[in-house]
């Protein structure tokens, strides 16, 4: 084999820059006076001062734009209240809701790496509250991206009621349970939404919502409920308490890994300097 070094025989393999001689791609500038060998183009105004590249360098490595994060949806704020760091949030809380909600997140974080099929929440109600503020309460927390167990869309019909109530017990992270004067007669009447309570109140996953009643009103009907800390709608509107509940139980997606767009450009400036510098050469 000669000693003789030969020619490159495909230079377009060195990061996809053309083998066209610079002459014949219409550029007058002369490489020699590009500045990424020396200061590098990791800024946009350093890239800008090259008077290679300065004004043109989109035109040769594509851009990569940052993925958006999705709304966060946040309610209204309530006076005397404290707003929860981080997250960007605009939700305001008081200190009890804060010490309410800390346990539930820790909670609902647990269960989502040891059971990431389970839906978001379970909610039991009175069946009287059906139509009225369980579905305002259930369609709140879907509006803010929780899923959500309810017996009036997940029992299919023709199958065991209590069946199905067992299984989306079993298959939900966390339970709410809306309050309200409809449950009190349910739970002295021992109904379908005492049974459901009773399976929630034997875990520490359940999160009581009171609407058109309070705690202390709760306590004479379950103390073992009323004891729990809660929410009540005559503090926050329904569409907040949805929100303050969804921050609870949502997991923050991953932080998208972030590109060095400043070192891609250099790199390939650097090797577009050293194909013209090598077909001067040959010239």
């Amino acid at each position: 084999m000669s000693g003789k070094r030969q020619p490159l025989q495909n230079p377009s393999r060195w990061h996809g820059v053309s083998s066209t001689p610079w002459r014949q791609r219409g550029h007058t500038a002369d490489m020699t006076q590009c500045t990424a060998p020396r200061e590098g183009h990791r800024t946009a105004s350093g890239t800008a001062a090259c008077p290679v590249h300065g004004g043109r360098s989109r035109a040769y490595y594509p851009r990569y734009s940052e993925p958006t994060p999705p709304p966060r949806t946040s309610g209204g704020s309530s006076s005397g209240s404290g707003s929860r760091s981080g997250g960007g949030s605009s939700v305001s809380y008081t200190a009890a809701e804060r010490r309410t909600l800390a346990p539930i997140r820790r909670e609902a974080e647990r269960q989502a790496q040891a059971h990431p099929e389970r839906r978001d929440l379970f909610l039991c109600h009175a069946w009287p509250d059906r139509m009225g503020a369980a579905k305002e309460l259930h369609d709140a927390l879907e509006a803010n991206g929780v899923t959500v167990w309810l017996i009036e869309k997940d029992v299919p019909l023709g199958t065991s009621l209590l069946g199905q109530i067992d299984k989306g017990l079993r298959m939900s992270r966390i339970g709410i349970v809306l309050v309200t004067p409809a449950l009190y007669k349910s739970i002295i009447a021992e109904g379908i939404a005492q049974k459901e309570l009773a399976a929630l109140l034997a875990t520490d996953r359940v999160i009581p919502v009171a609407h058109g009643t309070t705690f202390d009103e709760l306590r004479d009907v379950s103390p073992l409920l009323g004891a729990r800390s809660g929410l009540e709608t005559g503090e926050s509107p329904m569409g907040e308490v949805a929100a303050k509940i969804a921050e609870a139980v949502l997991l923050k997606e991953p932080a998208q890994p972030r590109i060095d767009h400043s070192a891609t450009s250099t790199l390939a400036c650097m090797a577009e300097l050293g194909m013209h510098l090598y077909l001067g050469s040959r010239g």
